[in-house]
């Protein structure tokens, strides 16, 4: 699922962002990162929190991943952009569903 998760950033589809995660109240979403460059921290609670944030991030262009590497099936490391700054940092999945789809994802600077 990560592989799908990245290339869903990478190719700025926030509806495919959406399809990664569970439709749930449960999902979270964190990202520890833009602390880093100067930008609040992430803190996504509910699906719903997930696809708003996505589509606004990546349709307005603030949000990026350049030199991604996929370390795992629940992890990725890649340069995130936050409106044109950029951090070093690892994704991982800390939680799924039986059927595969993301409850927790954590983005931490690495």
């Amino acid at each position: 699922m990560i592989e799908k998760l990245i290339s869903a950033i990478k190719a700025r589809d926030y509806e495919a962002v959406t399809r990664c995660f569970a439709d749930s109240t449960d999902v979270r979403f964190v990202d520890y990162c833009p602390l880093h460059v100067g930008l609040e921290n992430v803190f996504l609670y509910g699906s719903r929190s997930v696809e708003m944030f996505f589509r606004d991030k990546l349709y307005n262009g603030t949000y990026g991943i350049l030199e991604e590497q996929i370390d795992s099936e629940r992890s990725a490391t890649y340069f995130a952009q936050y409106s044109g700054r950029y951090c070093f940092v690892r994704m991982t999945i800390e939680a799924q569903t039986p059927d595969g789809l993301i409850l927790k994802a954590v983005v931490r600077p690495e």
